[in-house]
């Protein structure tokens, strides 16, 4: 079985068609500042505070993007599956990967979790079924609910 490796630091851009890499790049862009009214003062201490690490996000919002990146590793599979071939679900990773700050603790995550969904739908699905279509199609509510879930709780 030919599984796609996915490289941590490729540069991606992001299709006007994917909607919820949009969602997913908002989400990570945001989510650092969640919650932070500042002031002249704010800005100064948030300007020498550290980046987000695998503590901080592990509380917050990294397990929903954990979750997101396991999703679009099935999304990707099944879609291309059932001849739907596009490369949206991975770039959306990618995004998320590429905003992570350089945290390669967090990148190793995520690109672990994408790989997780893609191989539990590439070992029991062989041929485009209605139960893969059905799969899909969950995973893209679950998806969409858990992005909007994300921009609303951690977006600006």
């Amino acid at each position: 079985m030919n599984v796609p490796r996915f490289a941590f630091r490729e540069k991606v851009m992001i299709r006007r068609s994917t909607l919820l890499a949009g969602f997913l790049a908002a989400i990570v862009l945001a989510a650092p500042a969640a919650g932070q009214d500042e002031t002249e003062a704010d800005a100064e201490d948030t300007a020498s505070q550290p980046a987000v690490t695998v503590e901080s996000a592990e509380s917050t919002y990294l397990p929903d993007l954990l979750r997101l990146a396991e999703i679009s590793g099935s999304m990707q599979y099944l879609r291309t599956l059932c001849g739907e071939a596009d490369d949206n679900w991975r770039q959306a990773v990618g995004t998320i990967i590429a905003n992570s700050g350089g945290n390669e603790a967090i990148e190793r995550r995520l690109t672990a979790a994408y790989n997780r969904g893609y191989r539990r739908y590439a070992s029991y699905h062989r041929t485009c079924t209605p139960a893969s279509v059905s799969a899909a199609e969950r995973f893209r509510i679950e998806g969409s609910l858990l992005s909007k879930s994300l921009v609303d709780r951690f977006g600006n």
